[in-house]
């Protein structure tokens, strides 16, 4: 399994099972920390961060990294490991770590809080202290760069557009898109 499948696997995990709103993959963003996460995710008021290792080597380089040996200059209210099945194992994680296996029918939590019971009470394995800077300069890169993408009149128009008047606008390009698919079916 590749490094960019296991991002491509985090990010999906990230998206359904933790339930972030907001994921982000290895987007590179000055971020003072150095830091540049394989995937990480937004929900309610915390992040998760999701390191994807291929290889028990490339974790245990991963200590030497500033923000590992010191935690609180890391992202992520909660961090997990995810690797292939049987490339790590519990005792290998630093403190406060939990750890996923991808398996070849998903991905299996074998330490660390379940986000699926999201709650603030997570315990030790939350971060509280963490680079809170570095991730708002995270979302502010993304923000930016759709901004850059889309121009700054439809950036503006989306963002600031009343919910109730986006959703229906949602609303209608799915009935559009059903009543396409529909009639090429037929």
């Amino acid at each position: 399994m590749t490094h960019s499948e296991l991002v491509e696997i985090a990010g999906r995990w990230l998206r359904g099972t933790a339930g972030c709103k907001v994921v982000m993959t290895e987007l590179v963003a000055l971020c003072g920390n150095g830091e540049i996460p394989d995937a990480i995710g937004w929900r309610g008021n915390d992040s998760i961060l999701v390191e994807c290792k291929t290889s028990r080597a490339d974790f245990f380089a991963d200590r030497a990294k500033t923000f590992r040996r010191e935690p609180e200059r890391g992202m992520g209210a909660l961090r997990y490991f995810l690797a292939p099945e049987g490339v790590l194992k519990v005792d290998d994680l630093p403190p406060r770590w939990g750890l996923l296996e991808s398996r070849p029918r998903g991905v299996r939590l074998l330490a660390g809080p379940n986000p699926k019971t999201w709650s603030g009470a997570w315990g030790e394995f939350h971060h509280t202290e963490r680079a809170h800077q570095s991730e708002m300069a995270m979302l502010l890169s993304g923000m930016n760069r759709l901004r850059l993408s889309l121009g700054d009149a439809e950036f503006r128009r989306l963002i600031h557009l009343p919910f109730a008047e986006r959703q229906a606008e949602i609303d209608a390009r799915v009935a559009a898109n059903d009543s396409t698919s529909l009639r090429s079916a037929a």
